[in-house]
């Protein structure tokens, strides 16, 4: 979670994107290329071909980041 200091900081130095109730922000499976820091709103994440919900993101939470290597490994999860 990132503070709401830190959060100003963060959101100065990426794009900022909105995005409609239900849209599939990342894919399971997908490329990891980007991260996501969450400004506002909620962001629910599914896994599995059953659709679970895992988890519900909110401001401050970071998901779908880009492993710490160098090789960019697939997603584990999709979130909308």
């Amino acid at each position: 979670m990132v503070p709401g200091r830190e959060m100003k900081i963060l959101a100065s130095m990426f794009e900022v994107a909105a995005v409609d109730d239900g849209h599939v922000i990342c894919r399971e499976g997908e490329a990891a290329t980007q991260a996501y820091v969450m400004a506002d709103g909620a962001v629910d994440v599914i896994v599995g071909g059953d659709h679970r919900l895992v988890a519900s993101m909110v401001r401050g939470s970071v998901f779908g980041e880009p492993s710490e290597t160098s090789s960019w490994p697939s997603r584990s999860q999709h979130s909308r």
